[in-house]
């Protein structure tokens, strides 16, 4: 009888900084807990943790997530692993929550913990190490379940027993012991993917085009892709990065309230009008993505489909959420069209036109309009702190 193949899939646990026994004791007995419900529950796969322990990566009392997920990378795609876990002792930073236990990033396939506040000295000065071992690990153990079926791309429930449950507050991790069988049919299904065999690793795959290997990786991984985009709701730009919004905005007033703007934007073909919405959010989103430094560096590392995967996804994000931004200056130029401009003065702003204005003839000014007011936009982004931005397009979940 032939015997059942299973598919590994390798995690990397990565301790950042200087430990104390108590913490090391426990995320030991966490690797031995969380492998063993991992085999459980889901059978079908060869599961391997690794701990590789940098002790190098110190930090203060405070630690902002995504400088420790980015660190994360070189270590990631040297190791082949399918998703790397970092663990400090330092707090961690929020930038959507009070606070967080937990960052996750699924553009990087990876996930940074704290054991600040889960730790029970926190709470209780007087704990004992015994006490602290048990339920320090029992803690971590849940938050690491949750966050993996976060990267498995499962959704919050409503039931506050379930690993899945909106985590607010300890109670609430204390609580959540269990994954129901329409879960890890989920996760069996996102992890089939994942243990497949990578794109440089199969026969024939090239890397001496590099364009070709990122077509290449992007297609295969195009799912992913979208998640990642879905997952890390652009949509929010707008309201989450205020330099990006403000500069934006005050653009497209200025160039509202400016006649050879309308006597410009209204004479321009349709062509012309598209080709340069086209263009700005290509060269917009490129230079906010490179001057965020938001793009994994391979350096002497081979391409691998994880650093494409990450590269696009990140790329795609700014892209969508730029797009919002272009959507939101054009609703809104339209808007203002409509209510402050009446059409005997905008008329006589436009005197290369020797009609009424049409309604062709106040999409091209909006489209214009927004096209430009991203540019400024894009500038106004390249200024946001460097660590919120990061935060906002790359971390999915705070938990």
């Amino acid at each position: 009888m032939t015997e059942t193949v299973r598919h590994p899939i390798e995690i990397g646990l990565v301790i950042a900084g200087p430990l104390e026994r108590v913490d090391r004791l426990a995320i030991d007995n966490v690797v031995t807990t969380v492998r063993q419900q991992l085999v459980d529950s889901l059978p079908a796969f060869d599961w391997q943790i690794e701990i590789l322990h940098r002790e190098e990566w110190r930090s203060t009392r405070v630690a902002e997530p995504t400088d420790l997920l980015l660190l994360s990378q070189s270590d990631r795609d040297e190791r082949g692993w399918d998703v790397a876990l970092v663990v400090t002792l330092a707090e961690l930073v929020s930038h959507f929550k009070p606070f967080c236990y937990a960052a996750v990033a699924n553009s990087l396939d990876a996930v940074v913990f704290s054991t600040a506040r889960i730790d029970p000295r926190a709470s209780e000065p007087s704990a004992d190490d015994e006490s602290r071992i048990q339920q320090l690990g029992q803690r971590l153990q849940t938050i690491i379940l949750h966050a993996l079926g976060h990267w498995c791309r499962l959704d919050h429930v409503d039931d506050p027993r379930n690993i899945m449950f909106d985590m607010q507050g300890l109670s609430d991790v204390d609580q959540a012991t269990v994954l129901e069988q329409d879960q890890l049919d989920q996760m069996n299904e996102f992890l089939a993917d994942i243990a497949d065999q990578r794109l440089e690793e199969r026969a024939g795959a090239t890397q001496s085009w590099t364009p070709l290997f990122y077509l290449q990786a992007t297609w295969e991984n195009r799912g992913e892709i979208i998640d990642a985009v879905w997952r890390a709701q652009p949509w929010q730009f707008p309201f989450r990065l205020s330099r990006l919004t403000t500069a934006a905005v005050s653009t497209m007033l200025v160039l509202l309230m400016t006649a050879e703007t309308w006597d410009m934007a209204t004479k321009q073909p349709v062509s012309v009008a598209v080709g340069l919405l086209i263009s700005t959010l290509i060269l917009t989103t490129g230079y906010v993505a490179g001057r965020q430094q938001l793009f994994l560096r391979r350096g002497r590392r081979r391409l691998t489909e994880q650093i494409v995967t990450s590269n696009v996804a990140a790329a795609a994000i700014v892209g969508v959420g730029m797009s919002i931004m272009f959507s939101l200056l054009f609703l809104l130029t339209l808007l203002a069209c409509w209510l402050l401009f009446p059409s005997e003065v905008v008329n006589g702003w436009t005197a290369s036109i020797d009609r009424p204005l049409q309604l062709g003839h106040y999409l091209r000014m909006a489209t214009i309009v927004g096209s430009l007011g991203i540019v400024i936009g894009a500038l106004g982004a390249s200024f946001e702190e460097q660590r919120h931005f990061r935060h906002v397009v790359l971390v999915d979940e705070e938990i």
